[in-house]
């Protein structure tokens, strides 16, 4: 069922992203399953931009969308 996201929801989704990129070992601890570890990789992925970058192209996807799940 799709519906159009909320500017409320929109905000969530732009605050969430700032909050990961800000704590991006957070975000990638919120990620992994439950049970599974860090290891030392995790370091030099929340030190690459890419990786930055693209928890803020992801966001900016789903807000831009007119709907969720299109």
């Amino acid at each position: 069922m799709n519906k159009f996201l909320s500017p409320d929801e929109k905000l969530e989704i732009a605050t969430q992203a700032l909050e990961d990129i800000c704590n991006p070992l957070g975000a990638l601890q919120r990620e992994i399953k439950e049970g599974e570890r860090l290891n030392g990789l995790a370091v030099q992925i929340i030190k690459d931009p890419y990786y930055l970058q693209s928890i803020a192209k992801k966001a900016l996807e789903i807000i831009t969308k007119r709907t969720v799940g299109q």
